[in-house]
């Protein structure tokens, strides 16, 4: 049920991801039967678009209430143990920012070094905290109809300042009167520590986007951060 209510309410346009993940692959010179990896996937909403690329494609997702489709393999950076295997690792909707500490990170951008191949791109998805924290507001609940259920999503931010984290509490209400808890604690990180974090695991030729609108790369400065990298 859980699976079913997130990948309700995930605002994520599979559509606009695609096209763009497949414009920034040509824009770094990958073309043709590309093999794609899916980091922290959720339900894998993704998965079928970037399959109708061509694509060969994989989901990798911890939570396992989550993981809902044949494609997904339960599991999460740590453990990613492939090597030269991808030209695409994605992490969308902020997979990343759930590794809190810097170690964490580092192993994770280490083990997608090592499983992406030579001249492949890695596209982290992340939100751009300053900016959001400048315009912060509390989320509205929002209301939709699933399964034939009105189901009311309540958000609420907690914010842990000395360790630098946010917590994202998401419970899903049923008319029966019960509910489903989903939460979510990131580290609230930068661009420029994003980008010397891929610098550190080896990755060059870093880009950066507001959006999956953009066509060339930008300075980021809405409230969400696309970063790109490759492999020399």
């Amino acid at each position: 049920m859980l699976a079913r209510l997130y990948e309700a309410f995930d605002p994520i346009d599979v559509e606009s991801v695609a096209a763009f993940v497949y414009w920034l692959a040509e824009s770094y010179g990958l073309r043709g039967r590309l093999r794609l990896l899916d980091m922290g996937c959720g339900t894998g909403r993704t998965l079928p678009s970037f399959t109708a690329l061509g694509w060969s494609v994989t989901g990798m997702e911890p939570n396992t209430q989550l993981a809902s489709r044949p494609e997904i393999v339960v599991g999460g950076f740590a453990d990613l143990n492939e090597q030269n295997t991808y030209h695409i690792v994605t992490a969308i909707n902020g997979p990343y920012s759930y590794l809190l500490a810097r170690a964490d990170r580092l192993d994770a951008l280490s083990r997608v070094h090592r499983a992406l191949l030579a001249g492949g791109i890695i596209l982290l998805d992340v939100w751009n905290f300053i900016a959001a924290l400048r315009h912060y507001a509390d989320p509205p609940p929002v209301e939709k109809v699933v399964g034939g259920q009105h189901v009311r999503l309540q958000r609420e931010h907690i914010f842990d300042f000395h360790h630098a984290t946010i917590s994202q509490v998401e419970t899903y209400n049923l008319p029966d009167g019960s509910h489903h808890t989903l939460t979510h604690t990131l580290a609230i990180l930068t661009q420029p520590q994003i980008a010397a974090e891929l610098q550190d695991a080896g990755f060059d030729d870093i880009r950066t986007f507001p959006g999956y609108a953009s066509r060339r790369p930008a300075p980021v400065t809405g409230s969400q951060m696309l970063i790109a990298a490759r492999v020399p």
